[in-house]
């Protein structure tokens, strides 16, 4: 193959985006303790199980994280890191993760920072992914206004919803023995964050296997699977409502 025909191959691959294998996707998590959950900053949790649930089904997802504890989107823009990894390294995806009371107390700042983090991200190349999170245990219908938000600014900002508190909505109704809070009505136990590992699956992946079915351990101990497989089925769900509002995301 002469050098000419070289470049060019090079050159068009890397304008189509096909320079990577179609089953390695790269993928930068913008957040704070909802994307970190359990495991801390140094290995944040839920970036950690989507990647364990790929590995599982034969595709490499590589994950990157820029934020901290109770950090507004409008913080983590002022403080750099997240738009410096942004124009430095090659995502697929950027996951966008407001403050969990953020569209409910300050929706302009939300849509303020998810248009700049947005549009840095499509001149970087990669598509904007918007985490809608859930709303607090003792105040559900917070799911409304969260829920409307994340789908205003994805449909605005050609981005992907992932409709991670359409799921925790129908879960709490269809399942309320399934425990997906913490104490604080607030974060999630492993099994919130299962359900969420599942509907990031489903939203940026397609079908989730249901053999061999992806479980985790947390300290010692795992979810029945009973209750993977409820989640399972919840996650599907909150995928298909979703649709049924927005159609195809991609």
């Amino acid at each position: 193959m002469s050098k000419v025909w070289i470049g060019f191959w090079v050159g068009f691959m890397l304008a189509t985006g096909s320079v990577f294998s179609q089953d390695t996707i790269r993928i930068l998590f913008i957040g704070n303790s909802y994307t970190f959950a359990n495991t801390g900053l140094n290995a944040p949790e839920l970036p950690l199980r989507l990647k364990e649930m790929g590995r599982l089904y034969g595709k490499t997802i590589i994950t990157d994280f820029a934020g901290a504890g109770g950090v507004t989107l409008e913080k983590t823009w002022k403080t750099g890191k997240a738009v410096t990894k942004i124009n430095t390294a090659s995502y697929n995806y950027v996951v966008l993760q407001e403050h969990s009371m953020g569209t409910i107390f300050n929706s302009g700042k939300f849509e303020m920072y998810s248009q700049k983090f947005s549009e840095l991200i499509s001149e970087n190349k990669a598509r904007p992914v918007f985490y809608m999170t859930w709303a607090r245990q003792n105040r559900p219908t917070m799911i409304d206004t969260i829920s409307r938000e994340y789908i205003k600014m994805a449909e605005a900002l050609n981005g992907i919803v992932v409709p991670c508190g359409y799921a925790w909505d129908m879960a709490g109704s269809q399942y309320p023995l399934i425990p997906l809070y913490q104490n604080d009505r607030s974060h999630a136990r492993p099994e919130g964050v299962l359900l969420n590992t599942f509907v990031f699956y489903k939203t940026l992946f397609g079908e989730i296997p249901e053999e061999p079915l992806y479980n985790f351990q947390f300290k010692g101990s795992a979810i029945s699977e009973d209750t993977v497989r409820k989640l399972m089925r919840v996650a599907n769900n909150a995928f298909q409502e979703l649709s049924y509002q927005v159609g195809d995301q991609f």
